[in-house]
């Protein structure tokens, strides 16, 4: 499968953007809290749930879906806020592994975008669920017109497939919602580990 990733609005874009004035980026990470008290104070504002790559992820009522379709069958999808951020999950044959899923998108950005700095992070050293403890991570920064974007790339190896899951936004905007995006994350690690448990039960 070819990875279909979605970067931010180029002029013309109708989506809505945000002008904002930065200096340089910094590569420090920011410890979330605990995903389940997450989920718990915002499930209220998550009423939405789309269902496709055999997983499932909450989201909430005011963001929009989009599906990327080859031959036929979904290969990832898009959840978009109405400004710039984005919660997007891609699936890969198994035989790509998490490394290389991480460095297909990275190229991807890195060929639209100048300057891009770049971070490897440990997803379970942040405050993740644990169902990313054997995941890998990254974390990049570029700008885009005077705009300091945020990306953050997770990448998972399933028996069945390789999940990546890019969460992207101005950077400002990032920081407002990383609180949503850690319950978004949570309710589709809670569909990976259910799926992997129905997986387990079935007889041989």
């Amino acid at each position: 499968n070819h990875p279909v990733v979605q970067s931010m609005p180029r002029e013309g874009d109708p989506r809505p953007t945000r002008t904002i004035l930065v200096g340089p980026p910094s590569l420090e990470r920011h410890p979330a809290c605990p995903h389940k008290q997450i989920f718990l104070a915002l499930k209220h504002t998550m009423p939405k749930i789309h269902r496709a790559l055999g997983l499932s992820v909450t989201y909430p009522d005011n963001w929009s879906l989009t599906e990327d379709v080859q031959d036929d069958q979904v290969v990832g999808f898009q959840i978009q806020s109405p400004a710039t951020a984005f919660l997007s999950v891609i699936g890969f044959d198994p035989s790509t592994s998490p490394e290389q899923a991480i460095e297909q998108v990275t190229q991807l950005i890195s060929v639209d975008y100048d300057n891009v700095e770049s971070e490897n992070f440990s997803p379970q050293d942040a405050s993740h669920p644990g169902m990313l403890a054997d995941s890998i991570g990254r974390e990049m920064y570029f700008y885009y017109l005077d705009m300091l974007v945020h990306t953050e790339l997770i990448a998972l190896g399933l028996p069945n497939q390789t999940i990546l899951v890019q969460f992207q936004a101005e950077d400002s905007e990032y920081r407002s919602l990383e609180r949503v995006y850690a319950a978004m994350l949570m309710t589709l690690c809670e569909s990976i580990e259910s799926t992997q448990e129905g997986l387990a039960g079935e007889p041989d």
